[in-house]
């Protein structure tokens, strides 16, 4: 009966826990979501684009400091500068990310 009792309290520990680190990813993700529309308020139509079942915001920088975002979604990825100005479309022969030497900035947003 004891041993019954503790892997039923075990159980019940990991499923809490488990819980407690799907609320820090949510929060998380509303953390981001939050810096990235303080920051770039153009984005919002986008996360507000419901049609699209692919939705991944990305900021990026250049080598001298230069922001940009950049959208994937299930149709294309997109580059913006930091205004929301499309900068660059992704296609067959062209990486824009690569292209420009983009590397990763502080804030990435995907739909859950």
């Amino acid at each position: 009966m004891l041993v019954l009792c503790f892997a039923s309290n075990v159980a019940i520990a990991q499923d809490a826990m488990m819980m407690d680190n799907e609320k820090m990813e949510k929060a998380e993700t509303d953390n981001t979501k939050e810096s990235l529309l303080k920051k770039y308020p153009w984005v919002k139509s986008h996360m507000q684009n419901t049609a699209l079942n692919q939705l991944e915001i990305m900021e990026m920088k250049s080598e001298n400091n230069a922001e940009y975002i950049v959208i994937k979604t299930d149709k294309d990825k997109i580059m913006y500068d930091k205004d929301g100005n499309k900068y660059c479309t992704d296609s067959s022969t062209l990486d824009c990310k690569e292209f420009y030497k983009l590397s990763p900035g502080d804030l990435t947003w995907r739909r859950s």
